[in-house]
């Protein structure tokens, strides 16, 4: 019996909301997002990796400081930092 793989996480999201191969090739065709963009992303994947806590954390302490948005994340979490 062959083993079944469990869909991605990408997989998953791209058939939630109906994003079919076609349709990535026409927003990337309209941002004209190329694959010298595709290479330079992929190539601030490790810093990017090491700094999203400090990023997201500092992200939410801004959002936390207006009333209307405090009242919104009202469930978050303390901050790490």
């Amino acid at each position: 019996m062959a083993s079944q793989q469990s869909p991605s996480t990408e997989s998953l999201l791209r058939a939630d909301i109906d994003l079919s191969d076609p349709e990535i090739e026409r927003r990337k065709e309209f941002l004209e997002f190329g694959e010298q963009d595709v290479a330079a992303l992929q190539g601030m994947n490790d810093i990017a990796q090491r700094s999203a806590d400090s990023v997201i954390d500092d992200f939410y302490e801004h959002l936390l400081n207006f009333d209307e948005t405090r009242a919104f994340f009202k469930d978050l979490p303390p901050s790490r930092g």
